[in-house]
Formats: structure tokens, C-alpha cells, sequence
């Protein structure tokens, strides 16, 4: 009961107060045998002013039934661009689904360090990147993107 009574909160609070980055789509399975869906579709958009900025992220997040003592397992689908922090299957590794996990982070935080890792990591991993995206480097970083015009 504790588990869905925490998924509710979760998902009205990123329903009143959407995030700016993310849309949030509750399984309607669960939702009619009135069990408050342990899976999620997460829709990511691109940040603004980065190489992903039209790009949209399909991920997934299943909560276990040990939720919220257990964090939630959250991977993308048909992710093309390497990460180092993304297994061959699209699950997001990040000590924030293991030793950095407490049963009081909210989906909302998890979601920003999903954002964070993804792409802001991903934008300064190579400095010298940082100070020149010029078109050569936004195109090798879009190519394997679906972008969304």
C-alpha cells in the first residue's frame, strides 16, 4: 500500500507542477484495476542551447515492489548516441538508483539527474568541445538523433 500511495504522490506532483523537461504517462492498465501504475513512459525533451535541444527520449521506469524503500529502474529505447552510463539494453546507471538512493528522493530529483548526466555530462565530457561546437561537432552529435521539428 505504502508503494502506491508514493507512486500518486509522485505522479500528481509532476502532473500539478509539470517538469520542464519531461512528460510523465502512467500505465492506463494499472490505472483501471486502480492500482497506481508502476510503469511509466517518460518523454525527454532535448535542453535548450545544447546539440539536443529538438531531440525527444523515449525512457521507461518500472517501480518494484519494494518502491520507494527501492529505487526505481529507469532506461531509454532506442538509444543511439554512446553513454558511458547507459547499458547495451538502455537501462541509466547512476548512484543515484544505488548508494545515493533514500526512500525520500522523488521522481522529480531522479529526473534532473537523469537530464544532468545525459546531456550536460555528455556536452563537457571533452573541454575543449565546450568552448567550439561549431557545425562539424553538433552534426556528429545530432546524426544518430531523431530530432523533432
Amino acid at each position: 500500500m505504502e508503494k502506491d500511495k508514493r507512486i500518486l504522490e509522485e505522479l500528481k506532483s509532476l502532473h500539478c507542477d509539470p517538469h520542464a523537461f519531461f512528460r510523465v504517462f502512467p500505465s492506463e492498465s494499472d490505472i483501471n484495476v486502480l492500482i497506481f501504475s508502476a510503469f511509466w513512459r517518460i518523454l525527454m525533451q532535448g535542453p535548450p542551447d545544447t546539440p539536443y535541444e529538438k531531440g525527444v527520449f523515449e525512457l521507461y521506469s518500472q517501480f518494484g515492489p519494494d518502491y520507494p524503500v527501492k529505487p526505481p529502474v529507469i532506461f531509454l529505447t532506442e538509444w543511439q548516441v554512446y553513454h558511458c552510463n547507459v547499458n547495451t539494453v538502455g537501462r541509466i546507471c547512476h548512484n543515484i538508483f544505488d548508494r545515493n538512493y533514500n526512500a525520500h528522493i522523488t521522481m522529480r530529483e531522479i529526473l534532473d539527474a537523469v537530464k544532468f548526466m545525459m546531456f550536460i555530462n555528455l556536452l563537457v565530457s571533452n573541454p575543449i568541445l565546450i568552448f567550439s561546437h561549431d557545425v562539424s561537432y553538433v552534426a556528429n552529435v545530432l546524426d544518430p538523433l531523431q530530432c523533432v521539428v
